[in-house]
């Protein structure tokens, strides 16, 4: 399921002054099929994803992530990037801040860490086997 956390409904006051709905969802779950809901809910989308801002690109990588091998997340990001630049960066920054920051018992570090380690070179046997890098000085 997600999270839904709402302020300034039914508020009083002169038109210009009222305050606008914040509303703000966020995954609670690390399952593919309650990501999925959460993005068709904020009305992303998840074959045709359209992103309106930094953080529903942030939800969509999460939900590659989770669905794609390394290799096909790395496709994905690339398409996702070529149509929305901006949006993406900002939301790769914020998966590095997040996978940092966020408790361990938050499921969106989870979800973000898992986008970090996907981004990351992967390291070849060779390299894994000598321990580090195979160049010499």
């Amino acid at each position: 399921t997600w999270r839904i956390l709402r302020a300034g409904e039914g508020e009083g006051g002169a038109k210009v002054a009222k305050a606008k709905t914040l509303m703000l969802v966020e995954p609670m779950s690390a399952d593919r099929s309650k990501l999925a809901e959460l993005l068709e809910a904020k009305g992303v989308g998840i074959t045709e994803p359209k992103i309106r801002c930094s953080v529903d690109a942030l939800h969509v990588l999460e939900y590659y992530a989770l669905v794609y091998s390394r290799e096909e997340f790395r496709r994905k990001l690339d398409e996702l990037k070529a149509k929305f630049p901006a949006q993406v960066e900002e939301a790769l920054s914020m998966v590095k801040i997040m996978a940092r920051v966020l408790p361990d018992r938050d499921v969106e570090k989870g979800l973000c860490v898992r986008v970090v380690e996907y981004l990351e070179p992967r390291l070849s046997k060779l390299t894994s086997y000598m321990g580090g890098d195979v160049g010499g000085p």
